[in-house]
């Protein structure tokens, strides 16, 4: 196990963006927004994405390549038709519960907590993306401006893995959706209690993924991750978390039991249910 070390979201992670010229924000901003106009190349990209949800992506794009607009432009229509590719995903906010992926806070400085422990997995990973999509958003939600970071935390505690799970696809598309629709959002990965048998599946994994995701990526123990989260968030949110995580550990609790206490938080830090009630 090792101490996280965060990493900044405006960090150059780009070779090129080395040589090209840095704007200011509101500048790059304007200068990509420009590209969705009629007659240009991104018009009509996105699918049914608003003016808004295009201009909070241009600014975590800009933030993730240290504000040079060149390298923001091949991502920005990668993540556009990815976008497009997820449109009624997005529109719909509506997933298969795959486990207890969700928002539980926020640290101290407002940036979204999100946790997850295998243990909850009620469907195999190849299934988990649309709830990845719908948290991530609900992340974005709680931002001001749509456009900070956040941390993520995995507990691998219970990990079980299934044949479906050794197929590495589907982790390498979402760690490069973390690189364009979401980049710069994850300040931080927190992997806690990696057990000995996913060591394959990261072996796998690791070449594929990006450089800059591999940074973010630390490996913890229960303890490390509950002494972190006390420095990085107040006393409530931390608690919250070590609660959790010590639930998600205790053989008492079935696996119903804890699914009722699934909730998520909302911009304004109040529990709500984790599934949307229709």
């Amino acid at each position: 196990a090792s101490v996280v070390v965060c990493v900044d979201p405006g960090a150059q992670n780009s070779r090129d963006a080395d040589d090209s010229p840095v704007v200011a924000p509101d500048r790059g901003v304007r200068e990509l927004m420009d590209l969705f106009l009629p007659g240009m190349p991104f018009c009509g990209l996105g699918g049914s994405s608003t003016e808004s949800e295009r201009r909070s992506l241009c600014r975590r794009l800009l933030r993730k390549n240290a504000c040079s607009v060149v390298p923001c432009v091949p991502r920005l229509k990668h993540a556009l038709n990815w976008r497009a590719k997820h449109d009624a995903l997005f529109s719909e906010r509506r997933f298969a519960v795959a486990g207890d992926y969700r928002v539980i806070g926020a640290d101290l400085d407002r940036r979204p907590v999100l946790y997850t422990c295998m243990k909850n997995q009620l469907l195999p990973y190849s299934q988990f993306r649309d709830q990845q999509v719908v948290t991530m958003l609900h992340a974005i939600d709680n931002m001001p401006g749509g456009a900070g970071a956040a941390i993520q935390i995995c507990d691998l505690h219970g990990m079980r893995l299934r044949m479906a799970d050794l197929n590495p696809a589907p982790l390498v598309e979402w760690a490069r959706s973390q690189e364009n629709y979401f980049a710069g959002m994850m300040l931080e990965v927190i992997i806690i209690d990696m057990p000995r048998m996913a060591s394959y599946l990261k072996e796998a994994v690791w070449p594929l993924m990006p450089a800059g995701v591999k940074q973010r990526i630390k490996f913890m123990s229960l303890q490390q991750a509950k002494e972190h989260l006390e420095t990085a968030c107040d006393a409530e949110v931390a608690g919250r978390i070590a609660e959790v995580m010590e639930q998600n550990r205790d053989c008492s609790i079935s696996l119903e039991e804890r699914q009722q206490t699934w909730t998520r938080v909302d911009h304004s830090g109040t529990p709500v249910p984790m599934v949307a009630q229709s």
